[in-house]
C-alpha cells in the first residue's frame, strides 16, 4: 500500500536522480527536468524535523566561509559583487544541505535509482537519430561485428558523448558492482545496454574516465569478480584508445612548452587539447598572482582576464579557444584552482582520508566516479552530481550526526 509517506519518499529519491542525470539535453522540452531538486529542497525546509540530525552550527560555517571568501577576493580584485553569484552560492548550500537530510533515503535505493536512469536513457537512445559529432573520438571497433554493423544507438538526451561519459562512467561501473556482489539480472541487462550505447558514442572522457576509476577501484574494494571485470574491460578499453587517432590527439595535443610560452595555437592537437592548455596556464597563474583565486563561479573573469592580457600583448589570438568551457574550465580541477587558489589544497588531506577504507561500496564507486572524471571533465559545481560527490566525499562525515555513521 502506497502510504503518503512513502508517495514523498520516492518524490524525494526520484527528484535528485532527475537532477544529478537530467542536467544535459539536446531535447529543449527536457530543460524544465534540471530544476526538479528544488522539489526536495522545498520539502526539506518545510520538514524543519528532517535537519535535526544535521550539525546546523558547524554547517553554517560552509555559506559563511564561501560568502567571504568571495567578499574578500572580489573586493581585493575591485571586480563587481554580482546578485546572480550570492544567489548561486545559497542555491549550491542548500543542494548540499538537502542531501545531508536525505542522504540515507537515497544509498537505500542506490539500486532502484539506477534502474531509473537506465530505461530512460535506452528509451531515449532508442527513440531519438544518432548524432554524428565531427572530430569525435569514434571507435572503429563495431565496425568488425556484423550484428552491430549497423546499430544505431543515439547519446539519448544528452547534448554530447562527453556529457553521456561523465555519467555513464560511475552509473556503469556501480551497477557492474551490484551485479556482481548481489547477481541482479535485470540490472545486468540494463547496464550491458548503457555500456553499448557508451562504446557505439565513444568519448575520450569515457575511455579515460572509466580506465582511471578501474584502476583506483582496484585498490578499493576486496570482490575479486568484479576486479577481474575491471582489469579486463580496461585492457580492451585501452587497446581502443591506443589505436584510435581521433582519441590520441586530444591529449597527445597538449604540449607542455606550449603551455610554458602561452603559445596556444592550434596545430597537432585538437580544439580540446588547447582549452586544456588554456585552463593550466590561468590556474598556475591563479596560484601565482592570485593565491585567494578569483571567487565562486570566478573561472569567466579569469579566462576574460588572460585573453584581455594576450590581446594588450599582442600574442596570438585563436578565437575558438576563447569560445568554449570559459565558465567551467573544461575540468572541476581547473575550475577549483582558479576560483579558490592555494585555500583548495585543504581539500586533499580530506581525499586521502575518504581513501583510507577498507571495502567501498556501489554507492561509493558511483559518488568517486563521478569525483574523479569530473574534475578532468567536468560542467561546473551543480550539473552532473558533482556537488553531491563533494558533499559526500568531504561534508558527511562531519556535519552529520556520529551515531548515523556508526550504525552504517
Amino acid at each position: 500500500m502506497l502510504t503518503s509517506q512513502n508517495l514523498k519518499d520516492k518524490i524525494i529519491i526520484y527528484s535528485f536522480s532527475i537532477y544529478i542525470f537530467f542536467w544535459s539535453y539536446n531535447i529543449l522540452e527536457l530543460k524544465f527536468l534540471r530544476y526538479f531538486i528544488i522539489i526536495p529542497i522545498i520539502i526539506s525546509l518545510v520538514e524543519y524535523k528532517n535537519l535535526i540530525k544535521i550539525d546546523l552550527k558547524k554547517f553554517s560555517l560552509i555559506p559563511i566561509l564561501l560568502l567571504i571568501h568571495y567578499f574578500l577576493v572580489n573586493l581585493n580584485n575591485n571586480e563587481q559583487i554580482l546578485f546572480r553569484d550570492l544567489i548561486g552560492i545559497i542555491f549550491l548550500t542548500l543542494i548540499m544541505l538537502t542531501f545531508l537530510t536525505y542522504r540515507e533515503k537515497i544509498k537505500k535505493n542506490f539500486t532502484n535509482i539506477l534502474k531509473f536512469y537506465f530505461y530512460f536513457l535506452i528509451f531515449f537512445s532508442v527513440l531519438y537519430e544518432k548524432k554524428i559529432y565531427v572530430g569525435s573520438c569514434v571507435s572503429f571497433f563495431f565496425d568488425y561485428i556484423p550484428l552491430l554493423n549497423n546499430l544505431s544507438l543515439s547519446s539519448a538526451f544528452f547534448s554530447e558523448n562527453s556529457h553521456l561519459a561523465m555519467m555513464n562512467v560511475g552509473a556503469i561501473l556501480s551497477a557492474f558492482y551490484l551485479c556482481f556482489d548481489k547477481k541482479n539480472n535485470q540490472l545486468l541487462f540494463l547496464t550491458t545496454f548503457a555500456l553499448l550505447i557508451n562504446l557505439l558514442n565513444l568519448s575520450t572522457t569515457f575511455l579515460m574516465g572509466y580506465i582511471m576509476c578501474s584502476i583506483i577501484f582496484l585498490f578499493l574494494t576486496k570482490n575479486n569478480i568484479f576486479k577481474l571485470f575491471l582489469l579486463i574491460s580496461s585492457i580492451i578499453l585501452l587497446s581502443m584508445q591506443l589505436f584510435n587517432e581521433d582519441c590520441n590527439k586530444k591529449f597527445v595535443g597538449i604540449n607542455i612548452d606550449e603551455i610554458k610560452d602561452e603559445k596556444l595555437q592550434r596545430g597537432n592537437g585538437g580544439l580540446t587539447s588547447k582549452i586544456y592548455e588554456r585552463s593550466i596556464i590561468i590556474s598556475l597563474k591563479t596560484l601565482k598572482n592570485k593565491p585567494l583565486g578569483w571567487g565562486y563561479d570566478g573561472t569567466i573573469k579569469a579566462t576574460k582576464n588572460y585573453e584581455n592580457s594576450r590581446k594588450q600583448k599582442n600574442l596570438h589570438m585563436d578565437l575558438l579557444i576563447w569560445k568554449f568551457n570559459y565558465r567551467d574550465a573544461l575540468g572541476n580541477l581547473f575550475k577549483i584552482i582558479i576560483e579558490f587558489g592555494l585555500v583548495s589544497l585543504a581539500l586533499l588531506p580530506l581525499i586521502i582520508k575518504f581513501f583510507k577504507r577498507q571495502n567501498i561500496n556501489e554507492f561509493e564507486i558511483f559518488i568517486l566516479s563521478i569525483f574523479f572524471v569530473q574534475l578532468f571533465r567536468g560542467a561546473g559545481y551543480i550539473n552532473g552530481g558533482f556537488i553531491i560527490a563533494l558533499t559526500e566525499i568531504f561534508l558527511a562525515r562531519y556535519f552529520l550526526a556520529r551515531h548515523d555513521f556508526k550504525k552504517n
